[in-house]
């Protein structure tokens, strides 16, 4: 059986866990929750008699964490940017943190963007810095 690997990067606190944890679910978590989801897998046939089992990888960079991050990159197939839609922050942290750093660990590793929290985009309190996106 074929295998992929998804992982998920971008800032914390951004949603990368509640995206999981919808597809993975199929529920929205009540409350914030500050921790990395269990990485999981998910087989899904294709064709008549062929099957890809697809591995999604939740992140999180913090103090002792940071220096085994890099190790999450190798045989990854997919990276998926996050960025959190009312926090304009994360959306430049792309360009200047996160593209840099998988360009020097994975750099030929396909990526996707996607921007989280949308129900938030009318949050008046960053809504000068959401214009720009």
């Amino acid at each position: 059986m074929e295998k992929l690997k998804i992982v998920f990067i971008g800032d914390g606190a951004i949603g990368k866990t509640t995206l999981l944890m919808i597809y993975d679910l199929k529920y929205l978590p009540e409350e914030y929750i500050p921790s990395v989801y269990d990485n999981f897998s998910k087989t899904y046939k294709i064709e008549k008699n062929k099957e890809i089992e697809i591995e999604f990888w939740d992140t999180e960079r913090n103090g002792e964490f940071d220096r085994s991050f890099p190790l999450i990159y190798p045989q990854t197939d997919l990276i998926v940017i996050c960025f959190a839609i009312d926090y304009y922050y994360s959306f430049e942290k792309i360009e200047s943190f996160w593209i840099p750093e998988i360009e020097h660990y994975s750099p030929n590793t396909k990526r996707i963007l996607i921007g989280t929290k949308i129900d938030l985009r009318n949050n008046r309190r960053k809504n000068k810095s959401i214009k720009r996106i």
